[in-house]
């Protein structure tokens, strides 16, 4: 079998993968306690960045509504 690295998880995440991989990838998972963990990490990380909003500072904004 072969090793799945983390930028093909993120891809299979972000359902960038063929189905071959995907199917690849499913049987790592559930066979490699490692590649579990570090999907399941993975997964983890993408909820939280979800969480996250951004915003300009008012400098910045400030900045841009002096060049309009």
């Amino acid at each position: 079998m072969q090793t799945i690295g983390t930028e093909e998880l993120i891809q299979y995440l972000y359902n960038e993968t063929t189905i071959e991989q995907n199917i690849r990838i499913q049987e790592a998972i559930e066979t490699d306690w490692n590649i579990k963990e570090e999907y399941e990490m993975l997964l983890g990380t993408i909820a939280e960045m979800k969480k996250v909003s951004y915003s300009p500072s008012n400098q910045t904004i400030e900045s841009i509504l002096k060049l309009a």
